[in-house]
C-alpha cells in the first residue's frame, strides 16, 4: 500500500540508466512515479504553469505539490548528457544558446515553485532559483498591489 498519493517527480532523461534505475526501484514500492523527461522538452512532454505556485501540470496531469522531487538533469548545456545540437551550433550558434537559456530558465522555475511549496527537492540545482521569473511571479501572486505598467507598453 503507497504512503502517499502524491507523485515523485523524478526530473532527468527516460533515456539516462540511473533515472530508469530510480523510477523501477520506486515502482516497485508501489510508488507513483512521473520522468519528467527534460531532456526531450519542449519538444516531450508538455508542461504549463498557472498562476499558483502549485498549478502545475506535466503532460495534462496536475502535478502540484509531488511528494518529493529528484532532479537528475535540466540538459541546458550544449554539453550535457544526451544533448546533441552540433548542427543547430554550426547553423544558428546564437539562437541554440538563447533557447537552452530559456529553457533553463523555465525549468529552473518549476523547481523553485517546488522548492517554495516545501516539497523536499533532492540534488537541487542551487540557491539561484528564486530569482527565475516564473517562480516571482508565482510569490507575488495575489501578495502585492499589481505592479504598474512597464511605460514602454503603454
Amino acid at each position: 500500500m503507497r504512503a502517499t498519493t502524491a507523485p515523485v517527480i523524478l526530473v532527468g532523461a527516460k533515456t539516462d540508466d540511473h533515472v530508469d534505475a530510480i523510477a523501477r526501484r520506486l515502482r516497485a514500492e508501489d510508488v507513483d512515479v512521473i520522468v519528467f523527461d527534460t531532456l526531450a522538452f519542449p519538444d516531450g512532454p508538455t508542461l504549463a504553469l498557472a498562476d499558483s505556485l502549485g498549478g502545475i501540470t506535466i503532460d495534462g496531469r496536475d502535478v502540484g505539490r509531488p511528494a518529493a522531487v529528484y532532479v537528475r538533469g535540466i540538459y541546458t548545456h550544449p554539453l550535457a548528457y544526451g544533448v546533441d545540437l552540433r548542427e543547430a551550433m554550426a547553423s544558428r550558434w546564437d539562437l541554440t544558446l538563447i533557447a537552452l537559456r530559456e529553457k533553463g530558465a523555465l525549468l529552473r522555475g518549476l523547481l523553485s515553485r517546488w522548492h517554495a511549496l516545501g516539497v523536499p527537492v533532492y540534488n537541487p540545482m542551487g540557491s539561484e532559483w528564486r530569482t527565475d521569473k516564473p517562480c516571482q511571479l508565482a510569490l507575488l501572486s495575489g501578495r502585492w498591489p499589481a505592479c504598474p505598467k512597464d511605460p514602454l507598453d503603454q
